[in-house]
């Protein structure tokens, strides 16, 4: 199950380096500064499943956590660069990350309790 977790994970940051190169950042530190944030989430939600998703119920729990908060951010992101793209879209880009783990953890305390 675990597996199925890393890898919506996995595509999700590939999308998420695809929108860092739509950005067109104008340096390199830029685009890894802006990479490395947006990345940030994936990141965090993969160490969580890895590490602290220790028996059947709190697996299940924070995969459906990782598997919501990574689309959740692939589908905010394509909505403020691609279909929605305005000058305020930037300050949104920037908050994606703090979005995906404020929904996270409010998701983490609702799916331990519904899968306890």
């Amino acid at each position: 199950m675990k597996t199925l977790g890393y890898a919506v994970l996995a595509v999700a940051a590939l999308f998420t380096l695809v929108f860092v190169r739509a950005l067109m950042p104008t340096t390199t530190f830029a685009a890894l500064a802006i990479g490395a944030w947006l990345l940030l989430p994936h990141l965090l939600l993969g160490i969580a499943l890895r590490f602290l998703a220790k028996d059947a119920k709190s697996t299940r729990a924070y995969l459906a956590v990782a598997i919501a908060a990574a689309t959740g951010g692939v589908a905010f992101l394509t909505y403020v660069i691609f279909l929605r793209p305005d000058p305020q879209g930037a300050i949104a880009v920037v908050f994606t990350p703090l979005y995906q783990m404020a929904g996270a953890l409010v998701l983490l305390g609702i799916c331990r309790r519904l899968f306890n």
